[in-house]
């Protein structure tokens, strides 16, 4: 779900594909609330572990 609303919120912020998306002639669609619903459903303590786990991978 994540990855989805983060897709749609590229799309929507370039300007050549939003011109071929139907959906976005006729509504007004808030980017901003789709990439607030997408932090909020990260898991923010596994992220935090990612980013630890990767930066230990690159000083090996």
């Amino acid at each position: 779900m994540v990855s989805d609303l983060l897709k749609a919120s590229i799309i929507l912020l370039n300007p050549d594909a939003r011109g071929l998306s139907s959906f976005t002639k006729d509504n007004q669609v808030n980017v901003m609330t789709l990439l607030e619903i997408a932090l909020q459903l990260l898991p923010e303590e596994e992220m935090e572990l990612l980013d630890d786990l990767h930066q230990l991978s690159l000083k090996v």
